[in-house]
Protein backbone atom coordinates (compact mmCIF):
# COMPACT_ATOMS: atom_id res chain seq x y z
CA UNK A 1 0.00 0.00 0.00
CA UNK A 2 1.68 2.99 -1.21
CA UNK A 3 1.90 5.91 1.46
CA UNK A 4 -0.75 8.78 1.20
CA UNK A 5 0.76 12.35 -0.43
CA UNK A 6 1.78 14.73 2.68
CA UNK A 7 -0.84 17.30 3.03
CA UNK A 8 -0.06 20.82 1.72
CA UNK A 9 0.71 23.53 3.93
CA UNK A 10 -2.38 26.15 3.96
CA UNK A 11 -0.45 29.05 2.32
CA UNK A 12 -1.92 32.09 4.18
CA UNK A 13 -2.25 35.44 3.26
CA UNK A 14 -1.28 37.75 6.43
CA UNK A 15 -4.06 40.34 7.27
CA UNK A 16 -3.01 44.17 7.78
CA UNK A 17 -3.33 45.55 10.73
CA UNK A 18 -4.68 48.72 11.42
CA UNK A 19 -1.78 50.34 12.81
CA UNK A 20 2.07 49.44 11.47
CA UNK A 21 5.52 50.74 12.30
CA UNK A 22 8.07 51.45 9.44
CA UNK A 23 10.91 53.78 7.95
CA UNK A 24 10.92 55.71 5.22
CA UNK A 25 14.06 55.96 2.81
CA UNK A 26 14.91 58.27 0.74
CA UNK A 27 16.89 57.68 -2.21
CA UNK A 28 18.25 58.42 -5.67
CA UNK A 29 17.71 57.14 -8.34
CA UNK A 30 17.72 56.90 -12.40
CA UNK A 31 14.13 58.56 -12.26
CA UNK A 32 14.55 61.22 -9.59
CA UNK A 33 14.22 60.52 -6.00
CA UNK A 34 12.60 58.18 -4.43
CA UNK A 35 10.81 57.69 -1.04
CA UNK A 36 10.69 53.75 -0.10
CA UNK A 37 8.47 52.87 2.83
CA UNK A 38 9.02 49.97 4.78
CA UNK A 39 6.14 48.57 7.55
CA UNK A 40 6.97 45.82 9.45
CA UNK A 41 4.20 43.18 10.34
CA UNK A 42 5.26 41.22 13.41
CA UNK A 43 9.25 42.32 13.36
CA UNK A 44 9.73 41.40 9.11
CA UNK A 45 9.09 43.66 6.58
CA UNK A 46 5.44 43.36 5.94
CA UNK A 47 4.49 46.27 3.00
CA UNK A 48 6.05 48.19 1.10
CA UNK A 49 5.47 51.47 -0.53
CA UNK A 50 7.06 53.43 -3.32
CA UNK A 51 6.75 57.42 -4.59
CA UNK A 52 9.00 57.83 -7.80
CA UNK A 53 7.97 60.43 -10.57
CA UNK A 54 4.66 62.63 -10.53
CA UNK A 55 1.04 60.98 -10.23
CA UNK A 56 -0.10 59.78 -13.55
CA UNK A 57 3.38 58.79 -14.98
CA UNK A 58 4.46 55.77 -16.08
CA UNK A 59 7.58 55.55 -14.01
CA UNK A 60 4.54 56.02 -10.79
CA UNK A 61 2.55 53.96 -12.26
CA UNK A 62 5.08 51.16 -12.16
CA UNK A 63 7.09 51.90 -8.86
CA UNK A 64 3.35 51.33 -7.23
CA UNK A 65 3.08 48.16 -9.31
CA UNK A 66 6.50 46.93 -8.03
CA UNK A 67 5.48 48.30 -4.10
CA UNK A 68 2.60 46.39 -4.22
CA UNK A 69 3.77 43.09 -5.72
CA UNK A 70 6.72 42.99 -2.95
CA UNK A 71 4.17 43.65 -0.65
CA UNK A 72 2.01 41.08 -1.70
CA UNK A 73 4.93 38.50 -1.61
CA UNK A 74 6.06 39.58 1.57
CA UNK A 75 2.76 38.73 3.25
CA UNK A 76 1.81 35.99 1.49
CA UNK A 77 2.68 33.02 3.18
CA UNK A 78 5.60 31.71 5.54
CA UNK A 79 8.00 30.05 3.65
CA UNK A 80 11.66 31.53 5.67
CA UNK A 81 13.48 34.45 4.39
CA UNK A 82 11.39 36.49 2.26
CA UNK A 83 12.98 39.82 2.33
CA UNK A 84 15.96 38.68 1.90
CA UNK A 85 14.75 36.47 -1.11
CA UNK A 86 13.53 39.64 -2.63
CA UNK A 87 17.07 41.97 -2.03
CA UNK A 88 18.56 38.63 -4.17
CA UNK A 89 16.47 39.11 -7.00
CA UNK A 90 15.76 43.03 -6.94
CA UNK A 91 19.58 44.00 -6.59
CA UNK A 92 21.59 44.70 -9.09
CA UNK A 93 18.78 45.21 -11.94
CA UNK A 94 20.13 48.07 -14.34
CA UNK A 95 18.10 49.93 -16.51
CA UNK A 96 19.04 52.78 -19.12
CA UNK A 97 20.91 55.09 -16.73
CA UNK A 98 22.41 54.97 -12.95
CA UNK A 99 22.99 57.70 -10.22
CA UNK A 100 25.93 57.27 -7.74
CA UNK A 101 28.85 55.22 -7.87
CA UNK A 102 30.71 52.78 -5.45
CA UNK A 103 28.42 51.59 -2.56
CA UNK A 104 26.20 54.79 -3.53
CA UNK A 105 25.59 53.63 -7.12
CA UNK A 106 21.64 52.73 -8.05
CA UNK A 107 20.99 51.04 -10.69
CA UNK A 108 17.26 50.79 -11.32
CA UNK A 109 14.05 51.50 -8.64
CA UNK A 110 14.42 47.57 -8.15
CA UNK A 111 18.41 47.98 -6.91
CA UNK A 112 17.03 51.10 -4.80
CA UNK A 113 14.14 48.84 -2.89
CA UNK A 114 16.67 46.61 -2.44
CA UNK A 115 19.11 48.65 -0.83
CA UNK A 116 16.33 50.07 1.19
CA UNK A 117 15.47 46.62 2.34
CA UNK A 118 19.14 45.51 3.70
CA UNK A 119 19.13 49.20 5.32
CA UNK A 120 15.79 48.04 7.03
CA UNK A 121 16.70 44.47 8.08
CA UNK A 122 20.48 45.17 8.58
CA UNK A 123 21.96 42.85 6.45
CA UNK A 124 24.39 44.55 4.91
CA UNK A 125 24.86 48.30 5.71
CA UNK A 126 25.77 50.16 2.61
CA UNK A 127 27.25 53.79 3.22
CA UNK A 128 25.21 56.12 0.69
CA UNK A 129 26.70 59.32 0.41
CA UNK A 130 24.18 62.45 1.75
CA UNK A 131 21.30 63.39 -0.99
CA UNK A 132 22.25 66.58 -2.10
CA UNK A 133 19.62 69.82 -3.54
CA UNK A 134 20.22 72.01 -5.37
CA UNK A 135 19.37 75.53 -3.99
CA UNK A 136 16.70 77.88 -5.67
CA UNK A 137 19.52 80.50 -6.44
CA UNK A 138 21.58 78.40 -8.39
CA UNK A 139 18.56 77.33 -10.43
CA UNK A 140 18.22 80.76 -11.11
CA UNK A 141 21.13 81.54 -11.59
CA UNK A 142 21.72 78.75 -14.15
CA UNK A 143 18.60 79.91 -16.12
CA UNK A 144 19.73 83.53 -16.37
CA UNK A 145 23.08 82.46 -17.96
CA UNK A 146 21.82 79.86 -20.16
CA UNK A 147 17.75 81.05 -21.11
CA UNK A 148 17.04 77.59 -19.95
CA UNK A 149 14.28 76.53 -18.10
CA UNK A 150 16.13 74.74 -14.80
CA UNK A 151 14.40 71.50 -13.51
CA UNK A 152 15.88 68.58 -11.52
CA UNK A 153 12.63 66.47 -12.02
CA UNK A 154 11.63 64.22 -14.47
CA UNK A 155 11.47 64.96 -18.52
CA UNK A 156 7.52 66.06 -19.27
CA UNK A 157 8.45 64.42 -22.52
CA UNK A 158 9.88 60.88 -21.62
CA UNK A 159 9.83 60.73 -17.88
CA UNK A 160 13.38 60.16 -17.61
CA UNK A 161 15.67 61.79 -15.13
CA UNK A 162 17.12 65.04 -16.21
CA UNK A 163 20.59 65.31 -17.97
CA UNK A 164 20.95 68.28 -15.69
CA UNK A 165 19.97 66.08 -12.27
CA UNK A 166 22.22 63.29 -14.04
CA UNK A 167 25.08 65.57 -14.31
CA UNK A 168 25.14 67.26 -10.88
CA UNK A 169 24.41 64.27 -9.13
CA UNK A 170 27.23 62.54 -10.94
CA UNK A 171 29.49 65.11 -10.54
CA UNK A 172 28.74 65.89 -6.66
CA UNK A 173 29.31 62.51 -6.29
CA UNK A 174 32.53 61.98 -8.13
CA UNK A 175 34.17 65.03 -6.46
CA UNK A 176 32.90 63.59 -2.84
CA UNK A 177 34.65 60.17 -3.73
CA UNK A 178 38.14 62.21 -4.52
CA UNK A 179 38.08 64.03 -1.44
CA UNK A 180 37.15 61.84 1.07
Amino acid sequence: MADAPAPKAKAEYKQRPQVLRGSTYKMNSPFGMAYITINDLDGVPGELFLNVGKAGSDVFAMAEALGRVASLFLRYGDHGQKAELLIKHLKGIGGSGAVGFGPNRVDSIADAVAKALEMHIGTDEPTLAPVYQVKEEDASGFQKRTGAPFSTDLCPACGSATLIKQVLFSTISWIRSILI
